[in-house]
């Protein structure tokens, strides 16, 4: 079919708007349909099809409403500041298109249809210019008096003289909706969000929540009358509405300041009972940038939360991380509270609490914070606060600063007891300045020649000697200012020095007998050299692979147990080839003899640390150590742990799981998905995942490992990965996740003990019986 070439957008439309009244509300439907196409195609809507528009929203058909809906909303963001004449207020009488297009939206909150109540909800988020005392209106059923107009006398006379009106008494207080100073189209956003937030469906109160946090964003004027809807929705029934709510304020307060009086404070903090932890997390998340007006609302705050850890210990290091924030946000008010929350009075020396109370811990981290953002606050404290400001320090990094390092940046805070903090770190550190780190490292890495030319004169003693130096050295300059480089070298010395040892070793009686750990030792420090950084260089790649050969020559005399005595010339990489080749056809002792030439003449290749590397690692966050609380669950049944870590400089997310080692030394491997990795940095990472365990019955609780672990493909799949291993290459557990023979892994972070203890049911009523025995046992007596 053919266009007519004059048929331009404009006279398309309206030939299409014909159609918008026709009998079948198909056909109603497809013509608003087009429309709509029309503008989502980049043609420019003409402003009488907002009438159009209007007349369709009452229409019986669901489809043909939700089709006027999308096309109030086209026409109105192509031409929002558009007047529309009032004709019954009078001619001078008009209103905004915008203004006039989101009461007709919000008369669509009170919809039969749950379809077009939630799309009224979810497109009133895309208004964010209208008019605040309409904005306003959306929080309240009843009509505010700025928004009831005021006739013209003249017009209102004339308007009575050309009709007969029948007068109603209205009782005091009513409004008379049929008075010409009422106007129905104002009323339209009259309570929407109210009528949204009580529907009785969730999608169209999820939706009210998502439109009420999209318009706080862009107006603040509707901060105050957002916190007391969305907190109402906490006790909500259904567990997505409510934290829906919570996360709708926390990002309402990353904006604008949240203020919460006592009864809203304790509606919040209510929800810390919630059994579902997501919900908890939340609400850590929102209290954290909620403003404290008073010392009551801060102690009912650290009450609730010291009453959370105790009810849910998992929740720690979130609880502390919140407590963290309000320190930071609350420095006066936490100088108003310091004495009662520390129990301190001056006329008598302070009791020190232990360290490892999670209420004082909460309370430390709190004032820590404050200090931070007030120095003053640090003033007449007992001398004990501050040893444990240093202990909090290196316990809980993310949540307590060094403040040793702002006192010097803010010049304050020079009273002598600040001598103890960090009081570990030396003061040479300290003045360090990263020129002398620079000239520190230029001298260890001379170390490394000396190593290689002890070596070459077989004076292995000297070597082992100065490679322990050299190790010292580069981990004290980690403790200045780690970088890849160092750490590097740190992983190429203790390879070298395992190959100095079973060179020192060769030859005795006992290396028969220690072979194979030797070299599995070696084969694990090379593969974890090489796939424990990124960027390495092609000539540092081939010095891990030039120590696996090496490994491969130990495990085999380790296997033979018959070492040749005499010793030939040095062999190239050539010629070991070569012999590898004549031995795999015919295996004599002579053959054999050239692999013992070659492992007596071995050293390593120089390392290159000219190009800078990144070392890949992971710190778990949580789970803690828990030895005084074990988690307790029954035998058999699936429980739920919470590992939460942080990974750092990983090129492959893929390639991380979470390893688990049981104290019969058995392990069970866990892959999280890609949803559990949170991308904080490039190549960094925040790893939250969830580690079902499921153990037989224990007779007392017992520690298991986790570490993170990163996988990866040696060289040899098969003998390889049983060589790394051994001795306890059949040690896996049933409960695990198999790890397929092609693939091992490292581990990239200090392993974590969790103290857990799997009951039976069976354990916990033989001690009952017998205390019953006993029992009658002794009455018989009497």
């Amino acid at each position: 079919m053919d266009i007519p070439a004059n048929l331009n957008d404009i006279k398309v439309q309206k030939l299409i708007s014909r159609f918008v009244r026709d009998n079948d509300p198909r056909v109603r439907k497809s013509a608003l349909d087009s429309l709509v196409d029309m503008h989502l195609r980049g043609s420019s809507l003409y402003d009488d099809l907002y009438s159009l528009a209007v007349v369709s929203l009452r229409d019986d058909f669901e489809e043909v409403r939700l089709g006027g809906l999308n096309l109030i909303w086209a026409v109105s963001s192509l031409n929002p500041h558009i007047l529309l004449w009032l004709p019954k207020d009078g001619p001078a009488e008009t209103i905004r298109l915008i203004d006039d297009a989101f009461s007709k939206i919000c008369d669509l909150v009170n919809d039969v249809s749950v379809i077009i109540r939630t799309k009224a909800c979810v497109i009133m988020s895309s208004y964010q210019h209208v008019n605040p005392d309409v904005l306003s209106q959306t929080f309240s059923k009843q009509i505010m008096s700025r928004l009831r107009r005021k006739v013209d006398r003249k017009f209102q006379r004339k308007h009575e003289a050309s009709s007969i009106s029948i007068i109603i008494p209205v009782a005091e207080g009513d409004f008379d909706v049929e008075a010409d100073e009422f106007r129905i189209m104002d009323s339209g956003a009259c309570g929407a969000f109210v009528h949204g937030l009580e529907d009785e469906f969730q999608e169209v109160r999820n939706a009210s929540i998502d439109s009420i946090c999209e318009l706080c964003m862009y107006n603040g004027h509707l901060v105050n009358k957002a916190i007391n809807a969305l907190v109402d929705m906490f006790n909500d029934e259904i567990p997505q509405v409510r934290i829906n709510a919570i996360n709708s304020l926390r990002k309402i307060g990353t904006r604008w300041p949240l203020k919460f009086d006592l009864e809203q404070l304790e509606i919040s903090t209510g929800t810390l009972d919630d059994y579902d932890q997501t919900t908890r997390f939340a609400t850590h998340d929102l209290l954290a940038v909620v403003e404290i007006v008073n010392e009551e609302s801060l102690l009912l705050l650290m009450t609730e939360l010291m009453g959370n850890i105790k009810r849910y210990p998992q929740d720690l290091i979130s609880i502390y991380r919140c407590i963290r924030e309000v320190g930071k946000r609350h420095p006066a008010i936490v100088s108003k509270c310091r004495e009662s929350l520390f129990d301190i009075d001056h006329r008598y020396m302070t009791k020190e609490p232990s360290t490892e109370s999670p209420i004082y811990t909460a309370r430390v981290i709190l004032l820590v914070n404050a200090v931070v953002s007030q120095p003053s606050l640090a003033t007449n404290l007992p001398a004990y606060i501050f040893q444990h400001f240093a202990y909090y320090r290196r316990k809980y990094p993310d949540c307590v600063q060094d403040l040793k390092v702002r006192s010097r940046i803010n010049g304050l805070m020079k009273s002598p007891e600040y001598t103890s903090i960090d009081g570990f770190v030396s003061e040479t550190v300290a003045k360090m300045s990263l020129r002398d780190i620079n000239d520190y490292t230029a001298t260890t890495s001379n170390l490394l020649q000396i190593v290689k030319r002890q070596a070459e004169r077989l004076e292995y003693t000297a070597a082992l000697a100065t490679i322990q130096d050299a190790i010292k050295n580069y981990k004290y300059i980690c403790t200045l200012h780690p970088t890849g480089n160092v750490r590097l070298a740190i992983a190429y010395l203790e390879c070298y020095e395992l190959v100095l040892r079973i060179k020192q070793n060769f030859g005795t009686p006992s290396f028969a007998s220690t072979a194979q750990i030797a070299a599995t030792n070696l084969l694990q420090a090379s593969y974890t050299m090489q796939n424990s950084f990124i960027g390495l260089s092609t000539w540092n790649i081939q010095v891990t692979m030039y120590f696996r050969i090496l490994v491969g020559i130990i495990w085999t005399f380790g296997i033979i147990k018959d070492m040749p005595k005499e010793v030939y010339q040095k062999l190239s990489i050539g010629d070991l080839r070569s012999i590898l080749v004549k031995i795999s056809t015919d295996p004599t002792a002579a053959k054999w003899v050239g692999l013992h030439s070659f492992l007596t003449e071995f050293l390593p290749m120089d390392l290159d640390l000219s190009n800078a590397v990144k070392h890949t690692s992971a710190e778990i966050i949580s789970p803690q150590p828990n030895v005084d609380k074990p988690l307790k669950f029954k035998s058999n049944i699936r429980v739920s742990l919470d590992v939460e870590a942080n990974i750092y400089n990983s090129s492959d997310i893929y390639d991380t799981a979470i390893e688990i080692t049981n104290p019969d030394q058995t392990t069970q491997v866990y892959w999280p998905i890609a949803n559990d990795f949170v991308p904080t940095t490039p190549f960094c990472y925040k790893l939250k995942a969830k580690v079902e365990l499921r153990y037989p019955g224990w007779t007392e609780p017992c520690n298991i490992s986790l570490r993170i672990v990163r996988s990866f493909e040696p060289d040899l799949s098969g003998l390889d990965g049983y060589i790394m291993r051994y001795p306890n290459a059949e040690a896996t557990s049933k409960h695990s996740i198999q790890q397929s023979h092609n693939v091992v892994s490292i581990p990239i972070s200090e392993p974590v003990l969790y103290t857990i203890h799997p009951y039976s049911r069976k354990a916990q009523q033989v001690p009952a019986a017998s205390a019953g025995a006993r029992q009658r046992g002794i009455a018989g007596m009497m």
